[in-house]
């Protein structure tokens, strides 16, 4: 028994260490910070050291001889594969298939390279491993607690300039401008998808052609709050973050003495991902913790999406939830300028409006489309091509999605009367509605954003109010998200047209 338990905790040891191994390139890779580097990776060693324990287990009813040090070596060696090969597969090898040529060699490179390790320890004593093991996963521990630690922002005093207008800027997530009524939109009974924001529109000025620097989230709000294109500011990928050296929209402001506050549904707008630059405040409804990015992470948030099909965090991230927050921050400002980010997550997907807000009995889509499979190609177009769905299939996914514009419309309706009722929205101030980036309904034979840069993906409503600015009027050029940084800016005196790309 006693020995049994000496090839279990091999197995975990071995596990562990490479967890702890995992977490530490993930923090040394990318310029990404957690909240708690340190409670984290503690996380991440007990889950691959408890999957190593069941490995151990697993290999001690198969090999009941075998040593615990040969058995640690057994467990860490077929982790190694396994984390080796997922890595390689996901990062570097993603629309090439497993049994393809290019993929065979690589399994075969990692698989020698994994047989020489085991070789290579073969005369280590098992006394020596464990405290090896031991060892490395404290250093690991030390180093992720005090080297990661996320940078803490340096307080910037109030400077109580006076006549500055508040702010509001109001990011509808995954909007394509289209599906609003505003823009000419009706859904197939003749409703409204938007009558709060057509009402904004009639008050201010809609801008008719708008285009998001990117057709997703980090890219494209990274462009509207640094003012930089995709290619300056560099945060194109899924480990990149807005550098500290880019300026932000909310520390122009911040210095020019608005108290800031960010609201974000979405992760991706998140402080990990350097966004919370300038601003006093940053309420995120769920952070992207580093297991996100691990390969347990990409193997369980898989599991959720094509298996269980289910989205972790639906319902905790509704524009409702997001207002709450809002108002409580608001109601703390006083008369001070205030400059108010808000990226609702709705009507993102996994589409979930009220019933009560959808014209008929709530559509199944998980059944629709749970055959419609997404192929990867190699070839650069196209990225990711489904399956021919039926119009009644497409007809059922876009009710939904008007199902959740009508239902975030409503809560903008309730915030904008909330900030009236406050004063913190009067005629001197300025409110800014737009969408960080559109969605695709099998326009081009894909569903969702991300994967290309068709019009439908790209082209955003834009909805600006303030004073001087003619009631129910159209702009008469094209803009781009890009503009908003420096137009924000000038309007809190804070001019930067020289160091940005927008106009």
């Amino acid at each position: 028994m006693r020995e049994r338990l000496f090839r279990i905790g091999a197995g975990a040891l071995a596990f562990g260490l490479l967890g702890a191994g995992e977490a530490i390139v993930l923090l040394v890779s990318s310029e990404l910070r957690y909240e708690s580097p340190g409670i984290e990776t503690i996380a991440q060693i007990a889950r691959y050291g408890i999957l190593g324990a069941i490995c151990g287990s697993i290999l001690t009813r198969a090999t009941q001889t075998t040593p615990p040090a040969q058995m640690g070596r057994l467990a860490f060696a077929f982790g190694l594969f396994l984390m080796a090969g997922w890595w390689v597969h996901s990062a570097l090898l993603q629309n090439i298939g497993l049994f393809q040529i290019v993929s065979l060699l690589w399994s075969a490179g990692i698989l020698i390279g994994v047989c020489a390790i085991f070789w290579l320890t073969k005369r280590i004593t098992g006394k020596l491993l464990r405290n090896v093991s031991l060892s490395l996963i404290v250093s690991a521990l030390v180093f992720s607690a005090l080297v990661f630690r996320t940078e803490s922002k340096a307080a910037i005093a109030f400077k109580g300039k006076g006549n500055l207008p508040d702010i509001t800027l109001i990011v509808i997530d995954t909007l394509r401008a289209d599906h609003l009524s505003c823009y000419g939109y009706a859904t197939p009974s003749g409703e409204k998808t938007s009558p709060i924001i057509d009402s904004l529109a009639q008050e201010g000025m809609l801008f008719p052609v708008v285009h998001a620097q990117a057709p997703w989230t980090r890219p494209s709000m990274a462009s509207l709050h640094t003012g930089l294109y995709p290619s300056a500011h560099q945060v194109n990928r899924i480990r990149d973050r807005v550098p500290a050296s880019a300026v932000t929209l909310a520390e122009r402001l911040h210095q020019q003495g608005y108290r800031t506050g960010a609201f974000s549904a979405n992760a991706q707008v998140s402080p990990t991902f350097g966004f919370a630059q300038g601003f006093d405040s940053f309420w995120l409804s769920s952070e992207q913790p580093l297991v996100r990015f691990s390969m347990w992470g990409e193997v369980v948030q898989k599991i959720n999406k094509r298996i269980l099909r289910r989205n972790p965090q639906a319902g905790r991230d509704a524009a409702a939830l997001v207002n709450a927050e809002i108002k409580k921050w608001v109601s703390t400002t006083g008369n001070q300028p205030t400059f108010t980010y808000i990226q609702y997550i709705d009507p993102h997907g996994p589409y979930d409006p009220p019933e009560w807000l959808l014209s008929s009995n709530k559509p199944d889509i998980r059944s629709h489309l749970a055959n419609a499979k997404n192929f990867q190609h190699a070839d650069p177009f196209p990225f990711g091509q489904r399956p021919y769905v039926t119009p009644s299939i497409r007809a059922q996914v876009v009710e939904l999605y008007d199902g959740e514009i009508r239902y975030v419309d409503r809560e903008i309706g309730h915030l904008i009367e909330f900030l009236k009722g406050i004063g913190k929205l009067d005629a001197t101030d300025w409110l800014v509605i737009t969408s960080d980036h559109g969605e695709e309904f099998f326009d081009h034979r894909q569903w969702g954003h991300g994967h290309s840069l068709f019009e439908e993906q790209l082209h955003v409503p834009l909805i600006v109010l303030g004073p001087g600015v003619p009631p129910d009027s159209r702009a008469p050029h094209p803009v781009s998200l890009l503009d908003l940084h420096p137009t924000i800016s000038a309007w809190g005196n804070a001019h930067c047209e020289e160091e940005v790309s927008g106009t």
